[in-house]
C-alpha cells in the first residue's frame, strides 16, 4: 500500500518487509503470488476503515440466518430433488416428471397453510410418514399390516389405496368436485378421479385447472385436499381398537370429509378479508353438495 495515496498496489513495501521474519516473509511473498495469479481487480482500490466482516455483522439480518440460507441454496442446487425421488423409483412407487415432482414442494410455500399441515405436506413428498411398515422393519410392530384392510401398509396404502378407508375417501371427494364444477360451469363435466398426481405431488386436478379460473379459489382447492391428507393421517394414527380390521362406513367418511370443510370454513371466517370471500362460498358450496349426498 501506498502510505500518502492510501491505494493498495501489487508491490510489497520492502522496508516493512525487512523487519519481519524470513519465514513469515516468505509466506507473504507467497500469498502474494497466489493473489496476482488469480488476476483480482487490486489496483485503484482503496483501503476502507471498515472491513467486510464488520459490515456483515452490523447489518440487520442475523449473520447465522444469511449462512443457513446460503448454505441451504447451495445444497438445494446440488441436489437438484429430494432423495425421495430416487427411492421411489427404486421401490417401484408411482412418480412423475423431475420437474413435477420438484414444483410439488412450492405448496409449503402457500401462506393459507397452517404450519401443521405444511409439516405434513413435506413428510409426506419426503416419504417420512411413520407407517406400520415402518414399525415393522424397526422392530415396534409384529407385522406391517393396515389396521384397516390387512394389506402392507406403505405411506402410499395409507394415503390413497386402502380400500377400506383411502380410496372411498378419495372416491367422494371426486364427486363433490365434479358436482361444484358442474354447477359453477352450468353443465355436466367428466367425473373427477383422483390419482396419486393430484393427491401426492400436489398437481390440480385437470378439470379444476379446465374449469376454474378463479386463482384465489384454486388455493383453496389445493389447501382442502392438503387438510384431508392430514385428516387420513390423523385418524389412522388415532384408530380405536373397535374400528380396526373393517371397512369404515360411508356415513362416518362423509362425516370426516365433512369435518375437514368445516374446518377451511372456520379457517378462512377467522381470516376474514375480501380475498377470502370466493374460496369461503366455494367451500360452503361444497358443504351443502355433501349434505345433500348425505341426505
Amino acid at each position: 500500500m501506498e502510505s500518502d495515496s492510501g491505494t493498495l498496489t501489487i508491490h510489497p513495501n520492502e522496508d516493512i518487509l525487512d523487519t519481519i521474519p524470513l519465514n513469515l516473509r516468505i509466506k507473504l511473498r507467497r500469498l502474494l503470488r497466489t493473489i496476482l495469479n488469480k488476476k483480482l481487480p487490486i489496483h485503484d482500490k482503496r483501503i476502507m476503515p471498515v472491513t467486510a466482516l464488520n459490515f456483515l455483522m452490523k447489518k440487520d439480518a442475523n449473520l447465522s440466518v444469511l449462512f443457513r440460507k446460503s448454505t441451504a441454496e447451495k445444497l438445494t442446487e446440488e441436489i437438484k430433488q429430494a432423495p425421495a425421488y430416487d427411492t421411489r423409483i427404486r421401490d417401484g412407487v408411482y412418480v412423475p416428471d423431475r420437474k413435477t415432482f420438484n414444483d410439488a414442494f412450492r405448496v409449503t410455500t402457500l401462506s393459507s397453510l397452517p404450519s401443521k399441515t405444511k409439516e405434513t405436506a413435506f413428510q409426506i413428498l419426503n416419504r417420512t410418514i411413520w407407517t406400520n411398515n415402518k414399525a415393522f422393519k424397526t422392530g415396534r410392530r409384529d407385522n406391517p399390516n393396515c389396521d384397516w384392510c390387512g394389506r402392507r401398509e406403505t405411506m402410499e396404502h395409507l394415503l390413497y389405496d386402502c380400500d377400506h378407508h383411502s380410496v372411498i375417501i378419495w372416491a367422494e371427494v371426486g364427486k363433490v368436485m365434479t358436482q361444484l364444477l358442474a354447477e359453477r360451469v352450468g353443465h355436466q363435466i367428466a367425473r373427477i378421479e383422483y390419482t396419486p398426481k393430484e393427491i401426492i405431488f400436489n398437481v390440480p386436478h385437470p378439470s379444476i385447472q379446465l374449469y376454474e379460473d378463479d386463482v384465489l379459489v384454486k388455493k383453496i382447492l389445493i389447501l382442502y385436499i392438503q387438510e384431508l391428507k392430514r385428516d387420513i393421517i390423523y385418524r389412522r394414527m388415532n384408530l380405536a381398537e373397535t374400528h380396526r380390521n373393517r371397512e369404515v362406513p360411508l356415513i362416518r367418511i362423509q362425516a370426516h370429509i365433512m369435518t375437514t370443510i368445516n374446518k377451511i370454513i372456520s379457517l378462512l371466517e377467522y381470516q376474514e378479508n375480501i380475498q377470502t370471500k370466493k374460496p369461503k362460498e366455494t367451500m360452503i358450496k361444497m358443504k351443502t353438495i355433501l349434505e345433500n349426498m348425505v341426505e
